[in-house]
């Protein structure tokens, strides 16, 4: 997806996050900070969108370590945020090649239809 779609995959998303449920807590994302993923996830699938969100959703959960996880509410932890998308995206890789996406897109304009 181009960047206005990955924007809105990554707040669909985000949206259970940012209102404080499921893992990790509210995003605690500011300024420029998503245009900055955005940018940083050219070539990324929606499906490697997930994969990255879920990673950068462990962040504050990895930080507390096995005890501490144990006793924390999920209100007790600390928003997700850049340094969390971060380390996500050096874990988590585009699952396809931009050379062959270009190939791709060079034979749909000389041979298929659009």
């Amino acid at each position: 997806p181009g960047p206005e779609a990955r924007s809105a995959v990554l707040r669909q998303l985000l949206h259970s996050q940012a209102t404080g449920g499921g893992p990790g807590g509210a995003v605690g994302l500011k300024g420029d900070d998503m245009g900055k993923i955005v940018r940083a996830t050219e070539g990324y699938s929606a499906s490697d969108l997930t994969a990255m969100c879920k990673e950068a959703a462990m962040g504050p959960l990895r930080e507390l370590g096995p005890a501490a996880l144990a006793r924390v509410s999920a209100s007790g932890l600390r928003p997700i945020n850049l340094s969390d998308f971060n380390h996500a995206l050096g874990v988590i890789k585009p699952s396809t090649d931009m050379t062959a996406l270009k190939a791709y897109d060079a034979w749909t304009a000389s041979f298929g239809s659009q």
